[in-house]
Formats: structure tokens, sequence, C-alpha cells
């Protein structure tokens, strides 16, 4: 799904876990454009009796996902789930006539609970092939394009070869993470527990640069006030932004699950 579609869920209503509530429903269009993607989807693929719409439903799926990770996913002011993949996992299930319940924690716990059978599915990780080799990709429903945000008399920087060498804050097991990691990154890598937590060290000083999904970044940029940072290079990396199971996931037993996993099926991505 095109983040063009996020921007119209997000420009149109102030939404966040710290100051304001995410709205009950959907703006009426963009409500209609989901569904009816949903839909076409869904009528697109040979479903087996058990994936159909209306099917037995009487386990719900558990839905997993990040607390702090907004506009996506986070925990509203009044403690219930919220956000785009919030939105878009009720719309799919109300399509398909399962019940799902949601259960949002810190990333790392969440990676944690899916290969533990905790949660069924998590409604949005960043596709890689090395996390591939643990879960399978549903087809990414967005795209995320990670930014290096900087202090405003911070030294100018135009890609990551130039962060060598520097203190960079990072969510840890997010997918900066996964992939500075595997490529050897010289620098320093600070780990932190949310997206927010690396802004904060950021605009404190205790960190050169932080990497960050750009539009979290900027929720969060602008939510906390983080007057003194900004995103000194907006795309360093693009990611497919998915549904998740557990790899090999489709023997589980009731119908719901199998329903949902035909729609998360693996993608056939290389």
């Amino acid at each position: 799904m095109p983040n063009s579609m996020i921007h119209c869920l997000i420009s149109s209503h102030t939404h966040d876990r710290y100051t304001h509530a995410w709205p009950m429903s959907f703006p009426a269009l963009c409500r209609l454009v989901i569904l009816s993607w949903i839909i076409a989807l869904i009528l697109s693929w040979p479903l087996p009796a058990s994936a159909r719409p209306g099917a037995d439903s009487s386990a719900p799926v558990i839905v997993g996902g990040d607390r702090d990770y907004p506009p996506y996913e986070f925990i509203d002011k009044n403690g219930h789930a919220a956000g785009f993949n919030v939105e878009l996992t009720r719309a799919i299930a109300e399509v398909m006539g399962m019940d799902v319940q949601f259960r949002l924690g810190g990333w790392s716990e969440m990676r944690s609970a899916l290969q533990s059978n905790q949660v069924d599915v998590l409604d949005g990780m960043s596709y890689s092939e090395e996390r591939a080799k643990e879960v399978d990709f549903s087809l990414p429903h967005a795209m995320i394009n990670h930014a290096v945000f900087a202090r405003r008399d911070s030294p100018p920087v135009n890609s990551l070869a130039e962060l060598a060498g520097k203190s960079v804050a990072v969510h840890g097991g997010g997918i900066m993470h996964d992939i500075l990691t595997q490529q050897g990154f010289s620098g320093r890598l600070q780990l932190t527990a949310t997206p927010a937590d690396a802004l904060r060290l950021l605009a404190a000083g205790k960190t050169d640069y932080a990497i960050v999904a750009i539009l979290p970044g900027m929720y969060i940029v602008r939510e906390l006030k983080l007057t003194n940072i900004y995103p000194a290079v907006r795309n360093v990396a693009t990611h497919r932004y998915c549904f998740a199971v557990k790899k090999g996931t489709p023997s589980c037993s009731h119908d719901s699950t199998r329903a949902w996993l035909f729609f998360a099926r693996p993608a056939n991505m290389t």
C-alpha cells in the first residue's frame, strides 16, 4: 500500500499515545479505499473453504504489534491498541468474518512472542532475507523509508557511509539494527527500547545521529517537540512492511487462524 494512503490516514487527525487519542473511525474515503483494497485481494484468490469470509472463527486470532511505533501501531491514552496497522487489521478481520485480539508490547518482546506461539501474527514487520528464515511474510501493505536524524548544529551527512566512526542510536531489534549489524557497521550503535528513545538521546546530545523510520520519526519529533533535531537524510533504506507469521505456521489447528494465514501467506520475495 503506498505511503500516500498512510499520509491520508494520519493527516486528518491528531493522534498519539502521549497527548491525544486515535479517532474512533477512519475518514470515510480512506476507509472505503482500504476495504476496497482488501476485498479486491480476497476476491482475486482461490480461497479454500476454511478461509472464506464467514468460515468458523470460534478461536480468535491473537495479533501482536509494537506499542511504541506511531502512527503505525501504539497504545493510545485510553490504553487501547491504535494506529494504521490496527485499523487495517480490523478491516481485514471484518471482511473475512474473523475475531481478532490485539496484544501490543515492546518490539523485541513481540518478536519473541511470535516464535513462542503467544501471538499468531504480527501486523507490521519489515521484510529482510535474514528475517525470512524465521517468519513467513505476507505481501507488503506499506513501504517504510528510514531516515538519518541529526541535531541542527551537527555536521551535515548525506549517506550511511558518512556515519562511520559516529555514535548512532537505533531501535533495538528493529530492521536498521539488524541491517547495520549484518553489514558490520563501523560506528557505535546505541540500542534503545523505542524509536522515541533514540530521538530523545539525539536531542539531548547523547548520541551523534539516530536512524528512525521517517513517518514515526517526524511524528515523534512533532509530538515530543524535539525542535533541535531534523531528518538530515530522508531515505537511507527502504523496506517492505508486511504481516508476519512464524515459519511453518499453516499447520495450525483452528479455522480462523488458517484463514488469517492464507491472507498472510508467504510473499514471493527475492
